[in-house]
């Protein structure tokens, strides 16, 4: 399952409200959290 969190800047209050909700879910769920590696050029 992939979950894409993003927001445009500004006030966060939401998308913090939105990750307490169902990020713990899914890590009692066995899923992880990954974090693409950023490349420079």
């Amino acid at each position: 399952m992939v979950v894409l969190s993003h927001d445009a800047g500004g006030n966060r209050s939401q998308s913090v409200r939105a990750l307490r909700s169902y990020l713990p879910e899914l890590l009692d769920s066995g899923y992880h959290v990954t974090v693409p590696r950023r490349q420079y050029v």
